[in-house]
């Protein structure tokens, strides 16, 4: 039996989001090397996974393929591949988007299948904050990867997928710290230097100080941060001074955390 024939049945994934803890924005290149010399391969972006997740499921041994986001009430039918992926349905973007790059991968599944019911999901409400689209995209990632019966290099590998797909599909610079935590959970510790980035994970101990502690409250207000960051990135490389001298204050603060 071959591994696309002995793929499960059902695909269940579920990735968390996270909450920023020190060192927002100087995830997003070239940022992090903007700060003072003193600074540079010390600059560290610190975030938790919570437990709001994102739900992505994959039915397979279906006639069709099914794209359904409960969050945005769409559902739409395609009799294959190639009519999915032609569709100008902005909505379908994303799904397009993570299809699109296990395209080779998935031919060894449609050999053997029709069509797949995908259905996708988000606790964390559009605009909440939490990383949550960046969570729904390694979700994704999993998901079709299991499928596939792909692997990914390591989860530095997936990161960096996930963050040019969506840096593709927002047309602005994206960070990468959002997708690290949706990967392993824990506490993340995410220092970046000329080497590349190195990521150190820490429990999150249910009798921590954090845990005890901490208090997550939705204002019901949509956070844009794309577009915010996108504006410190142009006043960065224009020289801002007042912008680089945030930025330094911001890696100190996370440093010293």
């Amino acid at each position: 039996m071959s591994a696309v024939e002995n793929v499960m049945k059902n695909i269940h994934i579920q990735s968390p989001t996270r909450v920023d803890l020190a060192g927002g924005t100087l995830d997003m290149w070239p940022l992090y090397n903007f700060v003072d010399s003193k600074w540079q391969g010390q600059v560290c972006t610190i975030n938790v996974a919570i437990d709001i997740y994102t739900d992505v499921q994959i039915q397979t041994g279906t006639s069709q393929i099914i794209l359904e986001s409960k969050d945005i009430q769409l559902k739409a039918e395609f009799a294959n591949l190639e009519s999915l992926l032609s569709s100008s349905d902005n909505k379908l973007s994303l799904y397009q988007s993570v299809i699109l790059y296990f395209q080779k991968p998935l031919q060894s599944y449609f050999k053997q299948h029709k069509g797949f019911h995908l259905i996708t999901s988000s606790q964390s409400p559009v605009g909440g904050g939490l990383g949550g689209s960046s969570s729904l995209m390694i979700s994704l990632l999993k998901s079709f990867a299991k499928l596939c019966q792909f692997q990914f290099k390591d989860d530095h590998h997936m990161v960096q997928v996930a963050h040019n797909l969506e840096a593709s599909l927002l047309r602005t610079p994206t960070g990468t710290q959002d997708y690290y935590p949706a990967v392993s959970g824990g506490i993340n510790i995410l220092n970046y230097s000329p080497d590349g980035i190195q990521q150190k994970i820490l429990p999150v101990d249910s009798n921590s100080y954090l845990e005890k502690h901490f208090l997550l409250v939705y204002t019901g207000k949509s956070h844009h941060s794309g577009i915010n960051n996108f504006e410190v990135l142009k006043k960065a490389v224009t020289g801002d001074q007042r912008t680089l001298m945030a930025l330094n204050r911001v890696a100190k603060i996370a440093v010293e955390t």
